[in-house]
């Protein structure tokens, strides 16, 4: 039987990625959307044909619904209240901004004996048990180099796919990051800057990091970190892109990670969305006679290649092997998942935990950066 979903939030990821799934789901069926636009909630209700619309996700609990997708900016204040009302709950990445969130997130759901599962969607590629059991195969793996370089979207995500927005939500945009901000640096005592860091760090950077850790199991210690603005001129006054001065400033990460065994990872993360180079998101383990390198595309085009590139020396002759997927079966992978966990009450495959201990990695992180 198909599990009737309300989904809370109807920004670009959700219109990009989560109702397109659902909507081609056998699983699952679009039983009620809310936003607090009244605009997005007519133009999504009519193209998916939603029976159940609401700009107050509160009125949502009145219905029969078997799951809550918490797809806002801010997850954590839908997601106790969705749990409190007796709902399994899904939620985008990351599960909150802070650990004091998370610790109210906990409680609501041992409150209410309900699942919350993270929608870490690198983690449900369909090839994802083999993938791991190939890496614990690489003997003596030396080198991870992650590279997450978020650029090409300002015009490419409108030429590929149409993405109703509401204009008049900028202004409440710019005080939710606000407030968001705020809210970092009064429960972690950081600087604005370090608040806008930790941030950017958890909306690029915590995808990889959670699949790092279940690959590798957590860092042992952290070499070094450093960040930095490397954009020199002003951005253009007129651009209405930007609302986060850590993207319009082009904030760069380089981080040193050590994992057990004395494996090394480099990691890079910069922020420029008004770029139009390509869009780099890219994983590489090396060892003394493979190379695995795992190429994710940009998140906000559909149909674009997940690929998986293995370099070896097999009889002394070099070999690459290419295999390919799509981001898309990620997503189908996540819902499949999501069904059987909520079907079954069973264990989720990225649960509330991992999400909690994410966010305290990426503290750790901003702490470890000498800022002047």
């Amino acid at each position: 039987m198909r599990k009737k979903v309300g989904i809370i939030g109807l920004g670009k990821i959700t219109q990009l990625k989560h109702l397109y799934n659902l909507f081609n789901s056998q699983n699952f069926k679009i039983e009620a959307i809310c936003d607090i636009s009244e605009k997005l909630v007519d133009e999504v209700g009519e193209l998916y044909n939603v029976p159940y619309r609401f700009n107050n996700y509160q009125e949502m609990y009145e219905l029969p619904l078997d799951i809550i997708m918490v797809l806002t900016h801010d997850h954590a204040q839908p997601i106790i209240d969705s749990l409190k009302a007796g709902f399994d709950v899904f939620t985008e990445k990351p599960l909150c901004w802070t650990e004091s969130e998370a610790l109210e997130i906990e409680h609501a759901k041992k409150e209410s004996g309900k699942q919350v599962i993270i929608g870490y969607m690198k983690r449900y590629m369909p090839n994802y048990i083999d993938l791991k059991k190939q890496i614990q195969e690489m003997k003596d793996k030396k080198l991870i180099n992650v590279k997450t370089l978020a650029s090409g979207t300002k015009y490419r995500v409108p030429m590929s796919h149409k993405v109703f927005k509401d204009s008049r939500l900028k202004t409440i945009e710019v005080s939710g990051n606000n407030q968001t901000i705020e809210k970092i640096m009064t429960e972690y005592g950081f600087t604005k800057q370090q608040a806008e860091d930790y941030r950017m760090l958890v909306e690029l950077g915590i995808h990889n990091l959670n699949l790092l850790i279940d690959l590798f199991g957590e860092p042992v210690k952290i070499d070094y970190a450093d960040m930095w603005s490397s954009r020199k001129e002003e951005p253009a006054i007129n651009s209405d892109v930007f609302v986060k001065s850590n993207v319009s400033a082009h904030r760069m990460l380089v981080c040193i990670l050590e994992f057990q065994g004395g494996i090394k990872c480099v990691w890079e993360i910069g922020a420029f969305f008004d770029g139009e180079q390509e869009y780099i998101d890219k994983i590489t383990i090396n060892d003394l006679s493979e190379e695995l390198t795992i190429k994710f595309p940009n998140p906000f085009i559909r149909g674009l290649p997940l690929t998986f590139e293995t370099n070896r020396i097999i009889d002394n002759v070099p070999s690459l092997s290419v295999n390919t997927m799509f981001l898309e079966d990620c997503f189908k992978s996540e819902l499949d998942n999501l069904y059987l966990t909520i079907d079954t009450n069973s264990i989720p495959r990225t649960p509330l935990e991992e999400g909690k201990r994410d966010i305290n990695w990426i503290k750790k992180i901003i702490k470890t950066i000498k800022y002047e």
